[in-house]
């Protein structure tokens, strides 16, 4: 374990000894593109995994300004004080209510059709898993399946 403020090292002691009395460890995993003055603060609180970040910029944040006071910004915020996360355009926005609605209007035919499967799948207790897949996997999903069916496990691909 191992910080460094301003080049100067603060003591430090072995990660092993560090953590020796540690019932669960959280750690925060970080960088600091910019080489910008960066500090992180633990306090008590309820648990959340959540990571709360200030950045010293305006009341319209579009750049880092030193001096001003923090402000709690978006993740999207890059280390310039810049919003790398920009809302969808419109025609993006149209294209997306349209699968919604095409969703919406199939939905009770879609229910209809899986219906009679996911009761022939389902466990004594009606359980069923589903994996969903992206076109990105489908490779890996079939190779899983085949893997499947060569070990004779056809009862995991119902």
């Amino acid at each position: 374990v191992v910080a460094s403020d301003g080049g100067q090292t603060t003591p430090s002691i072995p990660a092993k000894d560090a953590i020796e009395n540690c019932d669960s460890l959280n750690v925060v995993l970080t960088s600091n593109p910019g080489n910008t003055a960066q500090c992180m603060v633990i306090m008590k609180h309820y648990e959340s995994y959540q990571i709360a970040r200030y950045m010293r910029t305006g009341i319209e944040p579009s750049r880092l300004i030193p001096g001003e006071e923090l402000r709690l910004v978006s993740r999207g915020r890059a280390t310039n004080g810049r919003n790398s996360l920009h809302p969808p355009k419109t025609k993006d926005i149209l294209s997306n209510f349209e699968d919604l609605s095409n969703y919406i209007k199939h939905f009770d035919d879609v229910v209809a059709e899986l219906k009679p499967i996911l009761e022939r799948v389902a466990d004594e207790n009606g359980s069923v898993i589903v994996l969903t897949c992206n076109k990105g996997q489908s490779e890996l999903l079939m190779n899983f399946a085949c893997s499947a069916r060569a070990r004779g496990l056809e009862d995991v691909l119902k």
